[in-house]
């Protein structure tokens, strides 16, 4: 086992705000640790949870205390808003701000997350829906009536339009691919198209070509897709993200799609990467990056737990995410190979209860896909929790130890933000 790295007075610096960055505070400071703890956050905003603004938020179900995380004040943690982190001194531990100040600890923690990715257009009315001020700016243009787009066919998309629908507008889902069917398979697409469908959801498939048109007042008018022009109030572009690491550019980390981490999230000496900008390696040598709420929580616990010496479970949950979608909760447990074959388990993907097997070639079982199956999902994942291997080295701190970059993944992830058009 690694032995315990940070002391009373260790510094710990988290650079992320996020629900990473307040999960590793939190963990950190009730596993006893009492030295000082700075949390370093772009955003304005005080750490709030990302997973509902896409569901009650957008829809209105929920209010902004809804989704905000405990109070830091009550952690006794150094909060600090408004800073976005410029550079990392990995020998130094040493992080540069944007208001031209640097901060050195004894370890630090990036948690800086990921960002979504943007269609070429500064027209009004055309948005993201990553923040909670993209939430805010959706929520007071969508109304009965109004007419909603959603470019990309993975959650986001999907759950935009799903929400749309609640509010009495209309939703039309426009992607180059069915709903989900790059990652989960033709099965769970078709019972998800079939959902929105009964649920007045259009779809445009097989785009290819976008154009953006302008009423005149420099907002959205309408988007052309393959020459179909679907009139827009409010476009939710969901194509997908990329990890916060540009300022990690010259610091010697090794960056492949996310900062590359060994098996415990450790990438340098004393540095630790988790959630949507970290990608772990795995026993078998392939590595993921989470990009769910349930990755960025249990790596920031991980990574606490191990500063702090304290045990380790020796069994690891398969990753999970779920989507709530007009009134039915889909999740998906484990991962999903490439190769994989695909079965019904249970009920039919004319139902929205669904219960869908993947396997490997040979057999081996691999992940669930659940539509109101949240019993069968949670008895899956305990069922088939994978062993922990612990590691033989000494201090994470020390100069042992340090990651290689993995080979690419060999099965796909379940994240929450990587979406598909």
């Amino acid at each position: 086992m690694y032995a315990e790295t940070v002391t009373a007075d260790s510094r710990v610096i988290i650079v992320g705000a996020g629900l990473a960055g307040f999960t590793a505070a939190e963990t950190l400071r009730q596993g006893g640790h009492h030295g000082e703890i700075v949390v370093v956050g772009a955003e304005t905003h005080r750490p709030y949870d990302r997973p509902p603004l896409s569901k009650g938020m957008l829809s209105g179900a929920l209010a902004i205390s809804d989704v905000s995380l405990e109070p830091m004040g009550a952690l006794e943690v150094d909060l600090r808003l408004g800073l976005s982190a410029l550079a990392l001194d990995v020998p130094a531990r040493s992080v540069s701000l944007s208001d031209g100040s640097s901060l050195a600890a004894d370890v630090v923690i990036i948690a800086s997350g990921s960002r979504p990715k943007l269609l070429p257009t500064d027209l009004g009315g055309v948005h993201t829906l990553y923040s909670l001020d993209d939430a805010l700016a959706i929520r007071e243009q969508i109304g009965e009536g109004s007419k909603v787009v959603s470019i990309g066919t993975g959650f986001i998309g999907l759950e935009a339009a799903s929400a749309a629908r609640s509010l009495g507008a209309s939703a039309t889902v426009i992607g180059n691919s069915a709903p989900l069917h790059r990652r989960f398979g033709q099965f769970a697409s078709e019972a998800v198209l079939g959902l929105h469908e009964r649920n007045g959801v259009d779809f445009v498939l097989g785009a290819t070509e976008l154009e953006f048109r302008s009423d005149g007042r420099a907002r959205i008018a309408s988007v052309v897709a393959n020459g179909t022009e679907i009139e827009a109030d409010v476009v939710v572009v969901g194509i997908g993200s990329a990890p916060n690491v540009e300022w990690l550019a010259g610091s010697g980390l090794l960056i492949d799609d996310g900062i590359v981490t060994d098996q415990w999230g450790k990438a340098a000496p004393g540095i630790f990467a988790v959630g949507d900008c970290a990608r772990w390696q795995r026993p078998d040598g392939t590595s993921h990056r989470g990009e769910h709420w349930t990755a960025a929580q249990s790596e920031a616990r991980e990574v606490a737990h191990l500063l702090l010496g304290a045990p380790l479970s020796p069994k690891v949950e398969p990753d999970y995410v779920w989507s709530d979608q007009h009134g039915v909760r889909l999740q998906i447990a484990g991962l999903i190979p490439p190769d994989a074959v695909c079965e019904v388990e249970s009920g039919s993907i004319e139902d929205a209860d669904l219960l869908l097997r993947y396997s490997h070639p040979d057999g081996t079982d691999a992940a669930r896909f659940g539509m109101n199956s949240a019993r069968q999902i949670m008895r899956w994942r305990k069922q088939n929790r994978w062993d922990r291997t612990f590691p033989p080295a000494p201090d994470p701190g020390s100069e042992a130890s340090t990651p290689s970059v993995p080979d690419e993944p060999a099965a796909a992830g379940v994240g929450g933000q990587s979406q598909e058009y």
